[in-house]
């Protein structure tokens, strides 16, 4: 009677056993394989937004600091290009750097002039009175005088030859020659302002005015001097 009911019964107790039976495979089955994916899942996740903002970071900074320097191609630089050639680009840039004016004792020891103390005043001491002054001195060659020479550095050199030209010119007399008013540039070397001309009103010596870089030279050249002003005026402009 027991048995009877419990094969009646069976069929559905069976059915219960196996749904629990494949529920609990089931479940134990994504215990073991789906868990260890969420946790490999749940450590990487935070990775993945960090790692391409670093690579992007890195590649605006390098494009800023290229398309800051002029002298290197706007080209962007290639992948896995290390830091270091950074040298390479600094290398370039100290070439534009401004050479400093030549040594005025040096250019006179070279040509074999010798120095004499003065008291003769310059257009360009006068014009300087109440800014930084300018030096003058007398060259002599083979112990006679070749030239009054006076120089000033400034930074605001250009204006300063500006003015001198335009009080110069306003006191032109009729008797000007030789006038030259020129920019020569060597292909070495740097822009020289030359303005050059004979006027026995201002002077009874041939003038030469000069602007290389930051620096303004006057020249006056005496008789003596004629043979090597060339040589003067083409050292100073370097």
């Amino acid at each position: 009677m027991i048995y009877t009911s419990f094969v009646q019964r069976s069929p559905v107790a069976i059915g219960t056993i196996l749904v629990v039976i494949i529920v609990g495979l089931a479940g134990t089955d994504y215990w073991f394989k789906e868990r260890p994916t969420l946790q490999q899942s749940t450590e990487v996740s935070p990775e993945i937004p960090i790692e391409p903002t670093a690579q992007s970071s890195s590649s605006e900074a390098s494009q800023s600091s290229i398309a800051s320097i002029p002298s290197i191609p706007s080209s962007s630089p290639q992948a896995g290009t290390p830091a270091s050639s950074s040298p390479r680009v600094v290398k370039k840039g100290t070439s534009t750097r401004k050479k400093a004016a030549v040594n005025v004792d040096d250019v006179i020891a070279r040509l074999g002039l010798a120095r004499q103390p003065t008291n003769e005043a310059s257009f360009l001491s006068l014009m300087m009175q109440s800014g930084t002054g300018s030096e003058t001195t007398v060259l002599l060659w083979h112990d006679d005088r070749a030239f009054l020479m006076s120089w000033l550095e400034n930074d605001d050199v250009k204006t300063i030859f500006g003015n001198l030209k335009q009080a110069l010119q306003g006191q032109f007399s009729s008797k000007l020659t030789d006038l030259r008013d020129e920019t020569v540039t060597a292909p070495d070397g740097p822009p020289v302002n030359i303005l050059s001309f004979v006027d026995p009103a201002l002077s009874s010596e041939r003038l030469i005015f000069l602007r290389v870089r930051t620096r303004l030279y006057e020249i006056h050249v005496a008789k003596n001097g004629e043979t090597i002003v060339d040589q003067l005026v083409a050292e100073l402009s370097k």
